[in-house]
């Protein structure tokens, strides 16, 4: 009898131990990241630019370059476009662990993130024979809010700070209309 009570007693402390090994840095597997679309300013005057609404309607997926990846990119599904708010959501998959609930730098820890869409041209092949199709940039994250957004997260993250973590996750990434060869220019110039 004592042997069964000193073995409860141990297997309580190990289980207690485990739980303080990760410091209770596990995260729900099914939070999301929202991107959030930047009012537009009532001076815009670029037409080629899409509303926030029409970017959430048509954004086919966000590319971006990471470190551990290159380049690379997530597609949008209808499931990840929320209308009501006008904001796309990053799977749960794509910012943390499923198994381990620990934090997923690929995406948080990226750059140069732009939105596309695809526009394909029913009837009409390329020269390889797939169907045609044109991909534009529709919206971007600019580099230093998206910098500043990963440090927020993971210093939340470090202090054990879930609620910091999953209020950040839906308001810290903000994406701005821009075309192809505006992405471009600020590119070249470094400023992306």
């Amino acid at each position: 009898m004592k042997k069964v009570i000193l073995l409860g007693i141990i297997t309580m402390l190990l289980l207690a131990c485990s739980k303080n090994d990760d410091k209770g840095r596990t995260l729900d597997p099914n939070a999301k990241l929202a991107l959030n679309g930047a009012p537009t300013p009532k001076a815009e005057t670029n037409p080629e630019h899409l509303s926030v609404r029409e970017i959430v309607e048509q954004a086919a997926a966000i590319n971006f370059i990471s470190d551990q990846y290159g380049e690379t990119g997530r597609g949008f599904a209808d499931a990840q476009r929320d209308l009501e708010n006008n904001r796309l959501l990053m799977y749960g998959s794509d910012i943390i662990e499923p198994h381990e609930g620990m934090m997923n730098l690929t995406f948080i820890g990226a750059h140069d993130n732009v939105i596309i869409r695809q526009t394909y041209f029913p009837g009409q092949t390329d020269p390889v024979g797939r169907p045609l199709r044109v991909i534009d940039t529709i919206a971007y994250l600019p580099n230093a809010e998206f910098r500043a957004a990963h440090d927020a997260v993971v210093k939340a993250y470090n202090a054990g700070n879930f609620e910091e973590v999953y209020r950040l996750f839906q308001q810290a990434y903000t994406f701005y209309p821009i075309t192809g060869a505006e992405w471009r220019a600020l590119k070249a110039l470094g400023k992306q």
